[in-house]
């Protein structure tokens, strides 16, 4: 398997995974609205105020979590897809090496 290969699974792969995690985001941000509306209707208990202050507070948090998760491995799958274009359109290069094109012939 080549380098190019290699990074061009490894970019899909943080692609595949920033989408996973984007569907996450939104699925749990639905599930979680529509049993907090199902749940907490009415005039409720101290306790079930307590738990609706807490489930308030994660059905943002999580939805949320997920989403940044998936932000960041997209951008990162962004970075890696212009990363390839940047290494297909220039030629390889022998930098550093004996024989290289950056050394000094005397």
């Amino acid at each position: 398997m080549s380098k190019s290969t290699g990074n061009m699974r490894l970019t899909w792969l943080f692609l595949g995974t920033g989408l996973a995690f984007f569907i996450a985001a939104i699925l749990s941000r639905v599930l979680t609205m529509t049993f907090f509306a199902a749940a907490f209707t009415g005039s409720l208990s101290v306790e079930m105020q307590q738990l609706k202050t807490l489930w308030n507070l994660l059905m943002y948090i999580i939805p949320l979590s997920f989403g940044s998760l998936a932000a960041g491995f997209i951008a990162v799958g962004i970075i890696g897809c212009i990363g390839l274009v940047i290494d297909t359109w220039q030629p390889a290069r022998n930098c550093g090496r004996p024989g290289g094109h950056h050394d000094v012939q005397p």
